[in-house]
């Protein structure tokens, strides 16, 4: 092997190998499923949850529908309904880990959830990872049914009916359109993710959630990047006397 050659082939080596250190597989475990490819495989699920692919690319479609209601009238029961399984009337807070009462936004005035479906998953994640998602909240409800994200605990409200003025699809009448979420981890760990959806005030109308596009985008560690930065810098320094040596010849 000439040493040109040997050359060539420890640069690759070195750019190979920082690429790889400052890669998300090498840094940490991602949420698995996230783009909904397995339909609900890694999820826990309580209520009606499944995958549809109506906006070109798989989204987690989680509704309060129910089966033995009319809950959209003059559709039959469980029009709305997408997987077979009714939505939860009972145990939706401590399924995906929050204080009882929780999702009640008003509970005084008569404000509280009644109904509605959620998954789950936990994963590892270090510290300044972030976790990031698209959703789209939809309904043909006028009162407060809304959508929400639970992170570690933490309760996000996404969107509800008072900002669907967009035309819906998928039997809804309005929706939000796409947005985005993201959170980045302040500690590293096991953490917890969690979607759902809530018919709040009363059992009638369906609303959904869209999910899709659910990562966690790991920061790099200071060692991987001093190693990219160092392949890189063999890789340039490479190329400048490449450059030299021509304008000489």
């Amino acid at each position: 092997m000439t040493s040109t050659t040997a050359m060539r082939t420890f640069h690759t080596l070195a750019l190979a190998a920082a690429l790889t250190a400052a890669s998300p597989g090498a840094q940490a475990q991602a949420l698995s499923n996230g783009d909904f490819s397995a339909g609900l495989a890694g999820w826990q699920v309580l209520g009606d949850a499944s995958v549809q692919n109506d906006a070109g690319g798989n989204e987690l479609w989680l509704t309060n529908a129910s089966l033995d209601f009319e809950d959209d009238f003059p559709l039959p029961a469980g029009a709305l309904n997408r997987s077979g399984q009714g939505a939860a009337t009972s145990g939706l807070e401590s399924f995906i880990g929050i204080a009882g009462g929780a999702l009640d936004p008003d509970p005084a005035n008569g404000l509280q959830a009644y109904e509605g479906t959620a998954v789950l998953q936990s994963f590892s994640a270090a510290a300044g990872d972030t976790l990031s998602f698209n959703w789209d909240f939809g309904t043909s409800d006028n009162f407060a049914d809304y959508a929400f994200a639970v992170v570690d605990g933490q309760l996000f409200r996404l969107g509800g009916s008072g900002e669907a003025t967009l035309p819906g699809r998928l039997g809804n009448q309005l929706q939000t359109g796409a947005q985005s979420f993201s959170f980045s981890f302040a500690s590293g760990g096991m953490h917890s993710v969690a979607f759902g959806v809530v018919d709040v005030g009363d059992y009638n109308v369906t609303s959904t959630l869209a999910v899709s596009g659910v990562q966690v985008v790991p920061v790099p560690e200071p060692s991987a990047l001093l190693l990219m930065l160092a392949g890189i810098g063999v890789v340039a320094g490479s190329a400048r006397r490449r450059i030299s040596l021509s304008s000489q010849t």
